[in-house]
């Protein structure tokens, strides 16, 4: 698989790094496996879901449909609450007891423990996004950004003038130190750079060549940023310091949203209308791996599953016997074992083969001593070999 080394150097990380699903809205709402870039679990609420956002802790996601809103427990994908005749777009800040929506020019917050509701006027709203590390939700509308200081209740803070068109309150993305604020103006076809601590615009690049702006993100780092344009295929690359177009490529379908994976980088871009997720890495814009999605895909949400990527559906997981293992070990699993690959810590394959029954043997009496992962399909496993 074209993501065996993100594979590896994702799994094989410091224990303190969370494992992630990546939930799509659409119909139904599936889950995608992000080390293995394959579907996992599907989830039913009736209905699409224009808006998807998870708890900061990750136990819990809040999907809207036009009517109404789902609580689905994250730990087994199932629902366990709704809020009827609520459906407002969602977001997420830092504080776990809490979630974010945003509906006409109404700011609301929600109790995740009740789901009680608090809600503030605001002179109006579109997208919303939160900065890292300063307990401030950005709501765009229209040719401005309202910062809303929610650090105790929510309370609107200032305002930023980022367009010059009435349509212009479409994306806006954070680097991960919360630093930098990119603005995607979609009717201006401009690209906004704000400095996020002094709330100035910085920088402005004109897009008018580009048709049809979709999406937007920006590098965890800050020094690029990326943009879709629907109607040729293409994301583009930005340079964020000297606000110029570096570098672009074609895509096999037209892209709509743009997500970057929280722990690898790498940009998940939405092929809403062909029902894909392209995996894109942002270094060079090469298509490293593409995810078949069904009912028209538009949002990419990035669920952090604290007890690792085995707990998010356990019929796709096997158990693995012994482990640390010497020689020998057994693999076993709850349905039919099929390909597997054995990867180094390098994100090579050192052995592979097929069963077609539920319990198979592996010798590792050839290896190195070391962490290796034992991957079949969607299901995986790390195992010590001695």
């Amino acid at each position: 698989m074209k993501s065996t080394l993100l594979f590896a150097s994702f799994l094989f990380a410091s224990a303190g790094i969370f494992a992630q699903a990546a939930y799509v809205n659409g119909v139904p709402l599936v889950i995608v496996n992000s080390a293995t870039n394959s579907l996992d679990d599907s989830i039913s609420i009736g209905g699409y879901a224009p808006s998807i956002a998870s708890s900061a802790d990750g136990d819990k996601l809040y999907a809207a449909t036009f009517f109404d809103t789902y609580i689905i427990d994250v730990a087994t994908n199932t629902i366990e609450d709704s809020i009827v005749g609520f459906s407002p777009k969602f977001g997420a800040g830092e504080d776990p007891s809490l979630i974010y929506g945003i509906s006409g020019t109404q700011f609301y917050t929600v109790d995740v423990s009740d789901n009680s509701i608090d809600s503030i006027t605001i002179p109006g709203t579109d997208r919303m996004t939160y900065r890292p590390n300063a307990e401030e939700m950005w709501v765009t509308s229209d040719s401005v950004i309202h910062v809303l200081d929610v650090s105790s209740g929510a309370s609107l803070s200032t305002t930023i003038t980022s367009g010059t068109s009435q349509y212009d309150g479409s994306e806006l993305r954070f680097d991960a130190d919360g630093d930098i604020a990119i603005k995607m103006n979609w009717n201006s076809k401009t690209l906004v750079k704000i400095d996020a601590e002094t709330k100035t615009v910085d920088a402005t690049l004109d897009l008018a060549q580009l048709p049809n702006l979709a999406g937007v993100e920006v590098s965890a780092d800050g020094a690029d940023a990326f943009v879709t344009a629907s109607n040729n295929n293409t994301i583009y690359k930005v340079d964020v310091e000297t606000m110029t177009l570096t570098d672009s490529t074609k895509l096999p379908n037209p892209p709509f949203g743009v997500d970057r994976h929280p722990n690898s980088g790498k940009l998940w871009v939405v092929g809403h209308f062909d029902h894909v997720l392209y995996i894109v890495n942002p270094a060079d814009l090469s298509l490293e791996d593409s995810v078949l999605v069904p009912g028209d895909p538009h949002i990419v949400e990035f669920v952090k599953t604290p007890t690792g990527l085995e707990s998010v559906n356990p019929i796709n997981q096997f158990e693995v016997f012994p482990n640390p293992a010497n020689s020998l070990f057994t693999l076993q699993s709850a349905r039919v074992i099929g390909d597997w690959s054995l990867y180094d810590v390098a994100g090579r394959s050192v052995k592979n083969g097929n069963s077609k029954n539920t319990v198979t043997s592996i010798s590792v009496s050839e290896l190195r001593s070391g962490a290796y992962m034992i991957v079949a399909g969607s299901r995986h496993r790390k195992i010590i070999v001695e």
